[in-house]
């Protein structure tokens, strides 16, 4: 570009640019070439002004006539200001990134706006442009160019034999793999794992009423196996019924009970015999049925004690009640019997024997009465005295 002489203004005279003077726009532009082959590139440059005076101007940069970059004049720092001279230098680093570009050339622009009459120099220098590696077939981009490093490509995965591909891959985004359902037992595969769907399972067919499922089905068995419910045998007891996933669970009865137990429930189809113990008489009461190996014991409650007309002719035992008997009436030494003759008491009543009377004692003609005949005693009879000559 041209150098403004006055003053010396220390502009490089490698700059892309030009003048601006009388409200012109002046651009400049540079198209580079040949550029190998890429997807996408960086541009790095720094801009350049130098002005006289205070007027405004915007400065601009364009890549193939796109703008990328503007700025006003006075929003860029200021490098130096000299006051005699009147003019201000001023640089900006400017990056710019063509995410899209793969052409072999690229145009650099620079330009500047302005309305008022002064002079002024601009422009562009250290152009470095950076091109940015494509991903080959088989590659991803796994990290973006950005303005320090290059894009990161990957290899592509390759999914399993045993994978499937649930989601593509494109340029920005690695195939996703999964890998293949695996039908649990009681499904079978319908529908085969491909490069690019997921196996596809279905229920197996149920076992009818009166079977269970004795083997699920699957891939290796893909019939369900059902086998008829078993029936439990006389002398056993169905403890859990026949369903889908089980046969007929039969238990054996119990043999017997325990001594001192009996049978309360025999078994039946569906349950064991249930045992209960025997029942025990208390000491008021006595059995009055024995119990067997299927009925329990049964007591009744002991009669009352015998009272006092009444004596106990047969003692209570395990197996019997007590038996009591009305006494004989009570002997009266006055009482006579049918005979006309006295009784006394020989034995008392007792509550486990009866009262016995016996009739007095008449003394013979050869002895005499020595002792009345009492309630509870004998008429006692002494020997008579002989009588002598002398008496």
């Amino acid at each position: 570009m041209q150098q403004r002489t006055a003053c010396n203004a220390p502009l490089s005279a490698t700059i892309l640019g030009g003048d601006k003077t009388n409200a012109q726009v002046d651009q400049a532009y540079k198209v580079y070439s040949d550029i190998p082959e890429h997807s996408g590139l960086s541009i790095r440059m720094k801009f350049h002004y130098i002005k006289w005076g205070t007027p405004e101007y915007m400065g601009e940069i364009l890549v193939d006539d796109q703008r990328i970059w503007a700025k006003p004049y006075s929003e860029v720092a200021p490098e130096a200001i000299t006051q005699a001279c009147g003019y201000t230098v001023g640089t900006e680093d400017v990056f710019y990134y063509l995410s899209g570009h793969s052409l072999p050339t690229v145009k650099v622009s620079v330009r500047t706006t302005g309305s008022v009459h002064t002079h002024m120099h601009f422009g562009i220098s250290d152009v470095e442009i950076v091109l940015h590696q494509k991903c080959s077939a088989g590659e991803y981009e796994s990290a973006a160019p950005t303005r320090d490093h290059d894009r990161e490509c990957k290899l592509l995965t390759v999914c399993k034999p045993t994978q499937f591909e649930f989601s593509s891959p494109n340029a920005v985004r690695d195939r996703g793999c999964r890998d293949c359902s695996m039908c649990t037992p009681g499904f079978t595969t319908q529908t085969a794992c491909t490069a690019t769907t997921d196996a596809v399972c279905k229920r197996c067919d149920a076992c009818t009423a009166g079977t269970w499922e004795e083997q699920k089905c699957s891939d290796s068995a893909p019939t369900t196996k059902c086998t008829k419910c078993s029936v439990c045998k006389p002398a056993e007891f169905q403890a859990a019924a026949c369903g889908s996933a089980a046969d007929t669970k039969c238990i054996a009865c119990s043999a017997t009970c325990r001594s001192g137990q009996y049978i309360a429930i025999p078994c039946t189809g569906v349950a064991d015999r249930t045992c209960a113990n025997v029942t025990v008489c208390t000491a008021t009461e006595f059995e009055i049925q024995a119990p067997t190996s299927s009925t329990d014991r049964f007591c009744r409650a002991l009669s009352s004690t015998c009272d006092a007309t009444q004596w106990e002719i047969k003692k209570a035992t395990p197996t019997s009640d007590r038996v009591c008997v009305s006494a004989t009436p009570a002997c009266n030494i006055d009482a006579k019997t049918d005979s006309g003759e006295q009784e006394y008491e020989l034995a008392p009543l007792t509550a486990s024997s009866d009262r016995v009377c016996r009739k007095c004692t008449i003394c013979p003609t050869t002895q005499k009465q020595t002792k009345k005949c009492q309630p509870k005693a004998d008429t006692t009879c002494g020997k008579c005295e002989v009588c002598t000559a002398a008496r």
